[in-house]
């Protein structure tokens, strides 16, 4: 699906939204153009103080009510488009989630949040809600005045007419006169500061050419020049600012305001056959006079043109190429986690490079596997989250392949400790718990296991103390807790990679609680010799290859071992 697909699903989904905003805009643009409209026919009944009151009603009345529907409008826009932008956002963020992660390793991270959040933001809520909607409504509110002027007086609307085309012509030459100084000015300073950088990084040849005399006084000759241009620079750039334009356009809506009296006051030099000009319609073209350049002056600045949002279109259609790493029709469900092997695996990539690589461990079994390389634990625990998928052999559970399952069931099945298991900015609950419902008798055992009931208690907010930078937490606490939030999954499959963890008592304690768990399968991938004497199995990788595998106590018992040798190393 392309983005302007999703938007415009969005928008179909939204009719109701879109009526809505619709109304508002013509109950808007009624009431802000009968505002005066009705002060124009109070004059008409200035007279007649029944009649009076009514209008008189009807005047304030519709000041009200413009300010009601005016702002009833502007929420709508809001709302409707952080819709169609909400949408957009999910739409990617789900994208990112579940996209393959192979494909998410080639982006920057960086680029992932600028299309989620800056490239969605730009098209929804800058083109969409401040440009094309701005611009549909004040087109209707410059319609609306135009009819009003031309059922209340020719001359009035004819000048109006006229005079917007010329303000916008006279406003754009402005800016175009004063932007063209300010891009000579930039283009002065650069060529300043090339120059003087390029003098001194030549000091050595001035100083040795004697020439220190002269540099200054070349120095001095430019620096009263660049006086006088950086004050006629400074001057058109003070003229071409936000506030100069104001000045004019307001200086350049009296005048006409000013011609358009006097046309309206002598009309009566020419026989045009309209009415006579009365002080009611002098007045009534001073108020929606300025409200026309208003209208117009928001037209002229909204961009519409769709090169404004093309290269996010672009790069979001991108984005929504990302492979997924979810299909339909996988195998989501198993009675029992009975087997979990690895059958010639192969893998290459710049993070390590392995060939044939076979084990297998089944329900209540512990295998190590004892890796030297740092890279190649990461690539390890890529394969069983299915983070990866090796170019050759495969992964399977109970005899079926990671392929056949389904991704976020065969997530489920596993509990995991590893580098990348970080504590994040939420309670020390949320931490535990994420991403499941917070199960009372499951959260206690596992706080019990992770002995964490003391590290708790010295809160003064318990176990809704947010954790971070400056919460009062050790190392093996963070460890704790990290180990009860994979507890807390209650994976069938328990990996712990702790090559990262240093050697401690901490350690060792939450490794015995964590084999006390039945029906498990527990996968250590290891550098810690003593984990690897409490498996059932061992398999060794030296330089990307298996240089010894099998149960651990035969090769314990074989002297001639490499893990054999390992342990006589270590006791020296």
């Amino acid at each position: 699906m392309r983005t302007k697909d999703i938007i415009f699903n969005t928008l179909k989904n939204s009719k109701t939204l879109i009526a809505t905003l619709v109304i508002y805009m013509i109950l808007s643009t009624v009431f802000l153009i009968g505002f005066p409209l009705i002060g124009w026919k109070l004059l008409e009944v200035a007279d007649t103080l029944e009649v009076n009151s009514i209008w008189l009603i009807l005047f304030s009345l519709s000041a009200l009510l413009f300010f009601i529907f005016d702002n009833l409008r502007v929420k709508t826009n809001v709302i409707l488009c952080t819709k169609v932008n909400n949408n957009l956002q999910n739409v990617l963020y789900k994208t990112a989630l579940n996209g393959d992660f192979r494909d998410l390793e080639k982006l920057d991270d960086a680029y992932l949040t600028k299309n989620i959040i800056i490239n969605t933001k730009k098209i929804t809520l800058d083109y969409m809600e401040n440009n094309i909607i701005v611009f549909i409504n004040e087109i209707l509110v410059i319609i609306a005045i135009f009819i009003a002027a031309f059922s209340v007086h020719a001359i009035f609307a004819a000048i109006l007419l006229a005079s917007l085309p010329i303000i916008y012509i006279i406003l754009k030459a402005f800016v175009k006169f004063s932007d063209k100084f300010y891009d000579k000015k930039m283009h002065t300073e650069k060529e300043r500061i090339s120059e003087i950088s390029n003098k001194i990084k030549n000091i050595k040849n001035i100083k040795i050419r004697n020439g220190i005399q002269k540099e200054e006084s070349i120095f001095s000759e430019e620096l009263k020049k660049y006086s006088k241009s950086h004050k006629k620079n400074e001057i058109l750039n003070f003229m071409s600012n936000k506030s100069m334009r104001t000045l004019l356009s307001a200086v350049l809506m009296v005048t006409f305001i000013s011609l358009g009296i006097i046309l309206m006051k002598n009309q009566h030099n020419w026989d045009l056959g309209i009415r006579p000009t009365g002080v009611r319609d002098i007045l009534l073209f001073v108020l929606l006079t300025p409200i026309a350049y208003a209208s117009f002056n928001k037209i002229t600045s909204c961009h519409l043109s769709p090169s404004q949002i093309s290269d996010e279109l672009d790069e979001i259609d991108q984005f929504l190429l990302i492979r997924s790493e979810t299909k339909e029709g996988q195998v989501d469900h198993f009675d029992d986690v009975r087997i979990l092997s690895f059958e010639n695996v192969s893998y290459s990539s710049d993070k390590a490079n392995f060939s044939n690589i076979s084990f297998e461990v089944k329900k209540n079994q512990k295998i190590a596997l004892f890796i030297e390389s740092n890279n190649i634990n990461e690539v390890l625990t890529n394969l069983v989250n299915k983070l990866e998928k090796p170019q050759y052999g495969s992964i399977s559970i109970n005899d079926c392949d990671f392929n056949r399952i389904d991704t976020n069931y065969l997530r489920g099945l596993i509990s995991e400790i590893i580098p990348e298991s970080k504590l994040t900015k939420n309670s020390i609950r949320d931490n535990i718990i994420y991403p499941f419902e917070f199960d009372e008798y499951q959260y206690n055992d596992v706080l019990n296991k992770c002995l964490l009931k003391e590290t708790i208690n010295r809160f003064e907010k318990k176990d809704n103390t947010i954790i971070d930078k400056e919460t009062d937490l050790s190392e093996d606490e963070k460890l704790r807790l990290i180990w009860a939030g994979a507890l807390y999954r209650d994976g069938k499959v328990i990996l712990i990679d702790d090559t990262n963890i240093s050697i401690s008592e901490t350690k060792y304690s939450l490794i015995k609680e964590t084999l006390k768990l039945k029906n498990r399968i527990f996968i250590f991938i290891t550098k810690d010799i003593d984990v690897i004497k409490n498996c059932d199995k061992v398999v060794i990788f030296k330089d990307n290859i298996i240089v010894e595998s099998g149960d651990t106590q035969d090769l314990l018992n074989d002297k001639k071992s490499i893990i054999s040798s390992m342990i006589k190393k270590k006791n020296r």
